[in-house]
């Protein structure tokens, strides 16, 4: 669109690297959380592009997560981050800002993915708007893997939780999402 071929070309080469990573780990049941991070950075990367670097984000593991003997289901943390990205920062007048965090208790990792976005009572009022007519499918399909994967446990159970974030008015002012999964 900016007639910038170099600009073009490095998002073209993330996007082949994006769809490339889906494409591979889509075979499998679950990858590394190594490999889950270099997706979502790359992802991420591309998404700031596409936006004009309208957010900025961050990724924290805490050193006692060994992120090349954890793994996770595939395409667990990218639709969530998608939303932030899609629904939280829509029409917002400021930067937005993502941060996901690992970490690990004795037999979960716990991953927190927290935007300073709309929230989401806003997100719903403007899906009803003709303004932007998008309905989020990421949360019923996440969690009805994780209900799947918790069929096989009888304790240690992933769980998932939404929490609104708000201000000391009351207003949105982001999500945070908590997911914890078992270590195996």
């Amino acid at each position: 669109i900016t007639n910038n071929p170099q600009k073009a070309s490095t998002m073209l080469q993330d996007f082949a690297a994006v769809i490339r990573m889906v494409l591979e780990n889509s075979t499998k049941a679950e990858i590394s959380l190594e490999k889950e991070i270099q997706l979502l950075n790359t992802y991420l990367k591309l998404e700031q592009a596409r936006t004009n670097f309208c957010f900025d984000y961050q990724i924290n593991i805490d050193q006692t997560v060994s992120t090349d003997f954890v793994n996770i289901p595939t395409m667990m943390l990218q639709p969530i981050i998608e939303n932030s990205i899609w629904h939280g920062f829509k029409l917002i007048e400021y930067k937005g800002k993502i941060e996901i965090n690992f970490g690990v208790t004795e037999s979960k990792l716990i991953c927190t993915i927290t935007d300073n976005g709309i929230g989401r009572m806003q997100s719903k009022k403007l899906q009803k708007s003709t303004l932007y007519n998008k309905e989020s499918m990421a949360i019923k399909i996440i969690q009805n893997r994780i209900d799947l994967m918790n069929r096989s446990l009888d304790e240690n159970k992933a769980t998932i939780n939404i929490i609104d974030l708000l201000d000391e008015f009351e207003n949105p002012i982001g999500t945070k999402v908590i997911i914890e999964l078992p270590i195996f």
